[in-house]
């Protein structure tokens, strides 16, 4: 009997192997992703047309960011100023639904951007939240600005942003 036993062990054994090694070539390979976003990188947003304007300010924010929420002044401030530029837009980019992220920015008086759109953050390589960034109308990346900006420093923030 325990001749039996030894060789139905051994089986279940040989078997489990094989089908774990069947399952584990089945699932695909991670594909690389990008983690973080430079200059001189392209950025495709879906849904929106950087040739629109000569220069495109993004924010990507969310509303459950501590940084992001002390910085409402600033979003503010760079939408006023993209508007009256003529020559810019301001895009709003979020991993939280559209609509969520225009209540919370409307709320805080934050109004003059041209989008909000989702985007799934490791696709894009923006995974920081705060973060701004200058793409001009080719899709390239010019300047990129992460995390909270000190009151101190708005001014020289967006004329980095604009110029």
């Amino acid at each position: 009997m325990r001749r039996y036993r030894w060789v139905v062990d051994a089986a279940l054994v040989v078997s489990a192997a094989v089908l774990g090694w069947r399952l584990v070539g089945a699932i695909p390979a991670p594909q690389p992703v990008r983690t973080s976003i430079e200059r001189g990188a392209s950025l495709n947003v879906p849904g929106v047309d950087w040739a629109k304007a000569e220069t495109n300010v993004v924010l990507v924010t969310s509303s459950i960011c501590p940084a992001s929420r002390s910085n409402l002044a600033l979003y503010k401030e760079i939408g006023r100023r993209t508007r009256a530029a003529g020559r810019s837009q301001f895009v709003v980019v979020s991993t939280e639904p559209v609509r969520q992220i225009h209540s919370w920015l409307s709320a805080a008086g934050v109004s003059d951007y041209v989008a909000v759109r989702s985007y799934d953050a490791p696709a894009l390589g923006l995974v920081l939240s705060p973060m701004l960034l200058t793409v001009k109308a080719s899709g390239t990346v010019t300047n990129v600005i992460s995390g909270a900006v000190s009151e101190s420093a708005y001014e020289a923030t967006i004329d980095q942003l604009l110029r």
